[in-house]
């Protein structure tokens, strides 16, 4: 069957045989066609390391580009698709705030009960036994992970969890990406995963669903995890580097 090409005199309606190769000025003309779409991550990461803009405020300045360039450039996205894309957005964001909301409320719960102190004084005793240590670390993190939003889980456990692993001979440089890692994990596992909530918004897929496709995911980043926790390397180099 044949598949469809853009063509810079006639658009995406002509056609191209199966197998055939694209000319120089083929791809000549389709990169000078997308090149605004590919300028977005430059200008993402480009505007962060010269300081321009934050993080936060990047992920605004791409999507207003991104909506620049779908009106006006690419002239896909017309008034009536822009309001149906801001509503969808909407109404994801609103469904995230009230995660974000209840996992506060637990958050303050659980501080209150003081469980996050209890469960460090526990794991203090292990810090003889550093292998152990991170074991047991990323399975309390794993199990904060899925009950609290991640942020709120950082601030929460790391000024408990840091000291104990200083003790234990830890990096804090790899230490504090194995936090990080093992708490991106509870963006994907219920009942509190943002990312989880986000992709069945999207998808429009059940819960059930969503378990079933995602767990040989879940265990590759699982497996990630251990081996950056055991090989601190991976996580040192690029700090050591720098400050040769």
């Amino acid at each position: 069957m044949p598949c469809a090409c853009w063509s810079p005199t006639s658009g995406a309606g002509t056609t191209c045989r199966p197998g055939s190769r694209a000319t120089v000025r083929h791809l000549l003309v389709t990169f000078a066609r997308s090149a605004p779409a590919l300028f977005a991550p430059v200008l993402l990461v480009g505007g962060i390391l010269m300081g321009v803009f934050t993080p936060t405020e990047a992920s605004a300045v791409a999507a207003a580009y991104a909506i620049l360039i779908a009106c006006f450039w690419y002239r896909e996205l017309s008034l009536r698709g822009l309001c149906t894309v801001l509503w969808q957005s909407a109404m994801t964001v609103g469904a995230i705030f009230l995660i974000i909301a209840g996992a506060a409320a637990v958050s303050w719960l659980l501080t209150w009960l003081g469980v996050p102190q209890s469960l460090a004084a526990s794991l203090s005793g292990l810090a003889e036994t550093p292998a152990l240590l991170m074991l047991v670390m990323i399975g309390f993190l794993l199990v904060i992970g899925c009950f609290l939003e991640s942020n709120a889980a950082l601030i929460l456990v790391a000024p408990l969890l840091v000291p104990i692993g200083l003790s234990a001979g830890f990096d804090p440089v790899h230490m504090g990406t194995v936090m990080v890692l093992v708490l991106m994990l509870g963006l994907v596992t219920p009942p509190v995963g943002m990312n989880m909530f986000i992709v069945m918004s999207i998808a429009k897929i059940s819960l059930r669903h969503y378990l079933r496709a995602i767990w040989p995911f879940f265990a590759i980043l699982l497996v990630a995890v251990l081996i950056v926790a055991f090989v601190p390397q991976i996580s040192l180099i690029v700090p050591q580097l720098l400050l040769r």
